[in-house]
């Protein structure tokens, strides 16, 4: 009896998590997102990372809309709040002087539920792709640093290296260099820069380990 209530709480625990995932909104682009990982690393091993990135940034919603200027209450517009830099949009969330760098030209939400691959922001094709892009751009742009034993963690050390790229995708490069100049250690890096870029980049490490353990995902390996 007591063999059967540890497999059926087993089985509960494991269906639960991988359901909390996609609640509201599923994840239907496994095939475009290990193409674009692959083009965008040379490989596949950041696939559950970028998974989960885009995960925390929409929970999988094509039409996530963030309001990080108040123009919702502005009765503003969403095709000139975005492009006026208001607010981020898509699947994985991007502001648009950040979108235009990846060939983004339109604002348009009914390209959220399109198939094809499309150069609009909410196109969750070309956000996957731009997310993978950037991702790797910013991997690239770290190495930069003129802390020697920074730069070779970042090389060896996969965790390390998503932890503060995914930090400064949400607080800007360039803040996250100076940094890895000063500090090689990421909890030092954390406690230096504001809660929000630390606890995202905690985020996303913690669910991409808990993704790459769901049979719901398992198609992604």
């Amino acid at each position: 009896m007591k063999n059967f209530i540890v497999i059926f709480l087993l089985f509960l625990y494991t269906t639960l998590a991988q359901n909390k995932y996609e609640t509201s909104h599923k994840f239907i682009w496994e095939d475009s997102l290990k193409s674009y990982v692959n083009s965008a690393y040379g490989d596949n091993t950041r696939v559950y990372y970028r998974l989960a990135q885009c995960y925390c940034e929409s929970g999988f919603n094509v039409l996530a809309t963030s309001d990080f200027a108040g123009w919702k209450k502005k009765h503003v517009d969403t095709l000139n709040a975005i492009k006026k830099n208001m607010g981020a949009a898509g699947l994985c969330q991007f502001i648009w002087k950040t979108a235009i760098l990846y060939n983004a030209t339109t604002v348009d939400t009914k390209q959220a539920f399109a198939v094809k691959y499309s150069t609009d922001i909410y196109n969750p094709l070309w956000s996957l792709k731009s997310m993978c892009r950037y991702m790797s751009y910013i991997d690239f742009y770290l190495l930069n640093t003129k802390n020697k034993t920074a730069r070779r963690k970042l090389v060896i050390d996969k965790e390390f290296a998503e932890e503060v790229s995914c930090a400064a995708y949400n607080t800007g490069e360039g803040r996250v260099l100076d940094r890895l100049n000063k500090y090689s250690d990421w909890l030092k890096i954390k406690q230096s820069i504001l809660p929000e870029p630390g606890n995202y980049a905690d985020k996303i490490n913690n669910v991409a380990k808990n993704m790459a353990t769901l049979k719901r995902f398992k198609d992604l390996k």
